[in-house]
């Protein structure tokens, strides 16, 4: 499924997502794919707002940061250029098993086939610039 939105207007994203999280059991990853500069952060960020957790920042220099909201805990993963073993020799593994719903900027297709082998409910979403709009595809483990 693709959707084109502006970074301004993501009600339908954010919509998408809370219908994907509502039929899902936690933990959740939501693995987002896309250049540098594509709106991953944005995204998150406005996850964050609208399920009333605190103010979103990059997680780049920490590798995750966690935003207690109403209904979950969100959680907010940076691997940039962060290769499997490195991932689990962190304990990345562990923060994902914890109930919420976990973001994870460029999450690779590795990571995501041990995810789904491990039982995880995975949604991959990826960012595609397109003119002062952003493609969004969606799709499940």
């Amino acid at each position: 499924m693709s959707i084109v939105a502006h970074l301004a207007h993501l009600t339908p994203i954010l919509d998408r997502l809370d219908s994907w999280v509502r039929c899902h059991t936690l933990p959740i990853v939501i693995l987002l794919q896309g250049e540098l500069g594509s709106g991953k952060t944005t995204l998150v960020q406005r996850f964050c707002q609208a399920h009333r957790a605190p103010q979103a920042t990059s997680p780049t220099f920490s590798v995750m940061h966690t935003y207690p909201a109403e209904d979950f805990c969100i959680y907010h993963y940076d691997f940039y250029l962060k290769e499997i073993h490195e991932l689990l020799e962190m304990g990345v593994l562990e923060s994902l098993e914890c109930k919420g719903v976990h973001f994870v900027e460029w999450g690779s297709d590795a990571l995501k086939e041990m995810l789904i082998k491990l039982g995880f409910s995975v949604l991959t979403l990826e960012l595609q610039i397109h003119q002062e709009a952003r493609i969004y595809r969606f799709s499940d483990g």
